[in-house]
């Protein structure tokens, strides 16, 4: 058990007593460091006592946090091991210096663009929030956070990023969530977290938020583990993590938590992987070395480390951990050795220091890394349509959006655009969505849908042809069958012959010529149908002249009272009955679609019941 102590700004000798073998040794040390006089203990409400051949470290009386006394760094050497070959190529690239110096910020990347919260200026612990633009390859600031913190744990969670715990400027951790919304630049508030703590880890993961691990205003090294839900705004407890834990790097990939590294009372090559399913932690393989304070980021189905301290010596090792191979692979060295910055995927590293309270302006990005599962789970890959290539207008016609892969971070916001509708945008959507649209015009139309989560977005488009339609303009007439005939002047009817039929009325057909070939596309023709009293059972139009391929259609374009008109199509004959025989008043287009060429005859009839 270390017994750590934070001094006042002045040279005091301090009597250690340690227990060696089974004898007592007396050592004494003269430091200067900032702050006030406080005992630390382990954490997690272990009785202080004295550790057999503890190690002291150095810690600075500001914050209880580990700090490192500064030194050259360097890459250090591992202990009865052979060190890996690093990769040769520096990929790392400087980016603009942070807008002031900074250490014990946190960060996260969303859409492209690395945000920085919080952290200790060099005098003061701040509520600054700045974002980096790679296009434009500035930083720039926005709303500032209602609390100053010191490394809080930070994760973007369906587009928002939640902040909570970290030192307040009292030393102590903020039980205060803090959200931010980059589509308004503004900050809000959600249920405050059941123990606060700082320099611990934040994951999204499956649109909830966990934090793991860190320190209080004692000491640091924590097993407790939490989850946030945003739609119930509840807190809950999961497995607490396998060790005590702080200052370690974690990261989700394909719907697991990957953590490694850290430090308690001694410094972790541990890595664990956690299940939100079984709720259980399971050990994997360690770190090539033990590191702490690192930046970090999980991307390209990988869990990516660099820099930190190794050893007691701030580094600038990289390592690669690849959940397929259980193995961990060097990466290329960081231009800046420090620890205790921010991180964001990317791989940017961003601020911490070069020892001690040493907080530096120094950014810079490990490029290409894609599929950010740190802040954003898993990438949409891409988006395809389902539907039909052609129909008819003024159909209903249904299309389904599906993206992939099927592990992709949701809620996912689906974004549909047709030639000739009105666009639409469902969102909070899952891994499918569907949209209908109906046209009243022939030809081609296009479909796109976009689909976004809280890593970018992907696009796909569909084609759709409505065959060009021909409109019979049908005019009704004198039609016995639909216009009642005058009441006669009675007259004596001759008694008929023996043996002869009474004829009996029937509908007149009412002619109606195509004046165009199958290239034209007019306006849609309407006509009326009026019962005056009468009852219509069925109606229908016999085109001739025109071999094979014809389709034809009658459109409802109002409502018939106690009726409703059905289709039936047969050779070059359509065919509607009522399925009510209640008068039958309304209007009507008729038209077909019509691929022959030249003049075309139809007639038009309609019966009673």
């Amino acid at each position: 058990m270390k017994i750590r102590f934070f001094l006042l700004a002045i040279p005091i000798t301090l009597l250690l007593l340690f227990v060696l073998g089974s004898t007592w040794s007396v050592t004494t040390a003269t430091v200067s460091t900032p702050g006030v006089c406080m005992t630390r203990v382990n954490p997690g409400g272990i009785t202080p006592t004295l550790t057999r051949s503890a190690r002291l470290t150095q810690m600075s009386g500001r914050r209880p946090r580990h700090t490192v006394t500064p030194s050259k760094p360097g890459n250090g050497t591992l202990t009865g091991a052979t060190r890996p070959m690093r990769p040769n190529a520096l990929p790392w690239t400087a980016i603009s210096n942070y807008p002031q110096v900074i250490m014990d910020n946190s960060a996260d990347a969303f859409n492209g663009k690395a945000y920085s919260v919080g952290g200790y200026n060099g005098s003061a612990t701040v509520t600054d929030t700045y974002v980096y633009d790679p296009g434009s390859g500035n930083w720039l600031a926005l709303a500032a956070m209602a609390d100053a913190r010191e490394k809080p744990e930070v994760a973007f969670v369906n587009g928002k990023l939640y902040v909570v715990g970290g030192w307040s400027a009292s030393g102590y951790p903020d039980d205060k969530l803090e959200i931010y919304d980059p589509a308004t630049n503004s900050w809000s508030t959600g249920a405050p977290v059941p123990f606060a703590l700082a320099a611990g880890v934040g994951v999204s993961l499956n649109g909830q938020f966990y934090v793991i691990g860190g320190c209080d205003n004692v000491s640091c090294g924590y097993d407790y583990a939490y989850r946030y839900d945003p739609g119930s705004n509840t807190w809950s407890s999961i497995a607490a993590y396998p060790e005590y834990t702080s200052w370690q790097a974690c990261g989700s990939i394909n719907g697991l938590i990957y953590c490694a590294g850290g430090v308690a009372a001694d410094e972790s090559q541990h890595t664990y992987v956690y299940d939100p399913d079984s709720n259980m932690w399971t050990p994997l393989a360690n770190l090539p070395q033990t590191q702490w304070g690192m930046g970090y980021a999980a991307a390209n189905g990988k869990l990516y480390i660099s820099g930190g301290v190794y050893s007691g010596t701030v580094t600038k090792d990289g390592y690669a951990y690849n959940p397929a191979g259980n193995s961990w692979t060097p990466i290329a060295d960081s231009i800046n050795a420090v620890y205790r910055g921010g991180s964001a995927c990317g791989l940017y590293k961003i601020g911490g220091s070069t020892g001690n309270f040493n907080p530096v302006v120094n950014a810079e990005v490990f490029p290409g890394l894609t599929g950010c599962g740190g802040s954003s789970n898993v990438s949409l890959t891409d988006v395809t349509i389902d539907g039909p290539t052609s129909g008819v207008a003024r159909s209903d016609l249904a299309f389904t959006g599906a993206v992939n892969p099927i592990t992709a971070t949701q809620p996912i916001t689906y974004f549909w655009e047709a030639s000739g509708q009105a666009a639409v945008t469902h969102t909070g959507g899952g891994l499918t969505d569907s949209v209908t649209f109906n046209w009243t015009d022939s030809g081609s139309h296009l479909i796109t849908v976009t689909a976004s989560n809280q890593v970018g977005a992907v696009t796909s488009s569909h084609q759709f042809d409505i065959p060009f339609l021909v409109y019979l303009p049908l005019i009704l007439k004198s039609d016995p069958a639909i216009v009642p005939t005058p009441t006669p002047t009675p007259t004596v009817t001759p008694t008929p012959k023996p043996g002869t039929p009474t004829p009996t009325p029937t509908a007149t057909p009412v002619n109606a010529v195509v004046p165009k070939d199958g290239s034209w596309s007019g306006p849609i023709i309407s006509f009326s149908v009026t019962g005056g009293g009468t009852q219509i059972s069925s109606m229908y139009l016999i085109l001739s002249g025109c071999s094979g391929g014809v389709t034809y259609y009658i459109f409802n374009s109002a409502a018939i009272t106690n009726g409703a008109f059905t289709n039936t199509n047969g050779g070059n004959v359509i065919r509607g009955t009522f399925t009510s025989t209640t008068t039958a008043n309304g209007t009507y287009d008729v038209g077909w679609i019509y691929p022959c060429t030249g003049r075309r005859t139809g007639s038009w009839s309609a019966s009673t019941p």
